[in-house]
């Protein structure tokens, strides 16, 4: 457990915490180098009133594919993330 869950006002019953066990050892391994590959592809993060717009420049295809296949693994193990995306040529906000 995290100090986030730690320290959280709120609990397992409110839906807001993970489950370790959602993903098993092939899906936990893909989900961290998904993460990595996407983290160094963000070019900016900009908060919004409820989270976070990341900013990509997009020249190719893969990126989007990694970011489909993240959301998906990321919502198994946490049920509470939402997630939106939008392809444009402006910037987020």
């Amino acid at each position: 457990m995290d100090s986030l869950e730690r320290n959280s006002p709120l609990s397992v019953s409110d839906g807001f915490a993970c489950d370790s066990g959602a993903l098993d050892a092939e899906q936990r391994s893909r989900q961290r180098h998904l993460t990595a590959a996407i983290a160094v592809r963000c070019i900016g993060t900009k908060e919004t009133a409820d989270g976070y717009c990341l900013l990509f420049h997009v020249d190719d295809d893969r990126l989007l594919l990694d970011v489909a296949e993240w959301i998906t693994l990321e919502r198994r193990c946490c049920p509470f993330h939402t997630s939106d995306s939008t392809c444009s040529r402006q910037r987020c906000g």
